[in-house]
């Protein structure tokens, strides 16, 4: 999933996989894994037009404590 997850966001109907799937998420644990996914590619997610959908509604879920490890 690891490998897949980027380009699943960034693809037509998968980006709204992904953001029901984010916004279901409850432990603290299960952010900390998605951070270790998208950190290496949040800029593509960012730049792209499907994507950046995905990375908003992370950044509007997250706990504040857990927004510093996005911009490190």
């Amino acid at each position: 999933m690891e490998k897949d997850f980027i380009d699943v966001s960034c693809s037509k109907f998968g980006t709204f996989t992904v953001q029901r799937l984010v916004e279901n998420m409850k432990e603290d644990v299960e952010f900390a894994y998605l951070f270790n996914i998208i950190k290496q590619d949040i800029v593509k997610l960012a730049h792209h037009p499907k994507g950046n959908f995905v990375l908003l509604c992370i950044i509007g879920i997250i706990k504040e404590n857990m927004f510093d490890q996005i911009i490190e």
